[in-house]
């Protein structure tokens, strides 16, 4: 089963302006930097940012959802609104902003059953993927549970007990979003051997221990599941 969403890492031109972004701007607290990466806690999750190098090094325009409490939305919306064209969507009962950084990624700040008034988890995000029926067969084998079809665009929408993935074939979304690509994600498991299991024979393991494996999906993400 999964359990916790441990890290998105996305790619970065410049870590000192994506830094004041996200933490100067967006309040999330540094917890860890090296030459090439910065480290950020949101909520029991981290954002990763990384400068590219010569292999892939994070994801490149990554659509990913913040959470906030539902009273802290319209401080985000007053506050970022000064800074950036903010667009909004409501599902339901929730509202989100959209807005796109300086790197191409697509933010969003939703509202969530969550507390505090800060930033608090990262609840949502959209890979791109070439065969979206191949995409859901490796992600359901995974242990995500589908929760919609797109009708209007070729999409799909799942669910695990800590992170919202969305797979999209190639296409603008809301607040012309794009899927993100080669994006790098950190899943924690109940029980890593069982995963490896599932996915052995679909999935290539590029780095493994008792406590963790590190796969590439169909479409070349990288997953590393964290047994936790």
């Amino acid at each position: 089963m999964i359990n916790r969403f441990a890290w998105l890492a996305i790619e970065v031109a410049d870590l000192q302006r994506a830094d004041k972004l996200y933490r100067e701007t967006l309040g999330l607290r540094m917890i860890g930097e090296r030459p090439h990466e910065r480290r950020y806690a949101v909520g029991e999750s981290q954002l990763r940012l990384r400068t590219p190098n010569a292999q892939p090094n994070g994801g490149i325009h990554v659509h990913f959802a913040f959470g906030t409490a539902e009273e802290s939305y319209d401080e985000w919306w007053d506050r970022l609104s000064e800074r950036f064209d903010l667009e909004e969507h409501s599902f339901g009962m929730y509202r989100s902003l959209y807005f796109e950084d300086s790197d191409g990624h697509c933010v969003e700040i939703g509202q969530q059953p969550v507390q505090g008034d800060g930033l608090e988890t990262i609840f949502e995000v959209v890979l791109e993927v070439a065969d979206l029926e191949r995409a859901l067969s490796f992600y359901q084998l995974a242990g995500f549970d589908l929760v919609d079809l797109g009708e209007e665009r070729p999409r799909a929408r799942l669910r695990s007990n800590a992170v919202a993935l969305e797979l999209w074939e190639p296409h603008r979304g809301l607040a012309g979003a794009r899927g993100g690509e080669h994006v790098d994600l950190g899943i924690g498991v109940e029980s890593v051997s069982e995963v490896r299991t599932k996915l052995e024979e679909v999935a290539l393991a590029e780095n493994e221990s008792s406590d963790a494996v590190t796969l590439r999906d169909p479409d070349g993400h990288r997953i590393t599941w964290i047994e936790s």
